[in-house]
């Protein structure tokens, strides 16, 4: 059986790219562009891993307040009826924003719960191998 990858992106052709990348790994990649399509999605079924943007954009191009962060809150909290797989699960988080508002956006999912951080750019490879990683020391320990 395939891992299963949960992809939360609002960058559609990146999450194109991801996916590809990752099927060629042998990853069954589900793609959403917003935090109730991922709690929906969660509610269905499992994953393996989670990849989830920091910042989203609604669909009129705006920051979304329900986005990444939210979403990781949720699934490490249980929030949203989110069930009890997800408090476990692997979650790298990505971002192509540096510092806010002098904080590293990043590590400060690491203090919210994620397991592993990525800065965009990076290539699809890169996403492949990190993923294998987390889901492998997360299958081990």
């Amino acid at each position: 059986m395939n891992t299963s990858i949960l992809i939360l992106e609002d960058d559609f052709d990146l999450a194109q790219q991801w996916r590809d990348a990752l099927n060629a790994a042998h990853m069954d990649v589900y793609l959403v562009s917003n935090f109730e399509q991922a709690v929906l999605a969660c509610k269905q079924r499992e994953f393996d891993a989670f990849v989830v943007d920091v910042f989203l954009k609604n669909d009129k191009g705006e920051l979304a307040s329900q986005a990444g962060l939210t979403f990781l809150s949720a699934l490490r909290t249980g929030l949203r009826d989110m069930p009890e797989w997800g408090k476990e699960v692997p979650i790298l988080m990505v971002s192509g924003a540096a510092v806010v508002n002098n904080f590293d956006v990043l590590e400060l999912t690491k203090n919210l719960g994620s397991t592993e951080v990525l800065r965009k750019p990076f290539g699809p490879s890169k996403l492949a191998e990190v993923l294998k990683d987390l889901i492998s020391s997360n299958t081990d320990g």
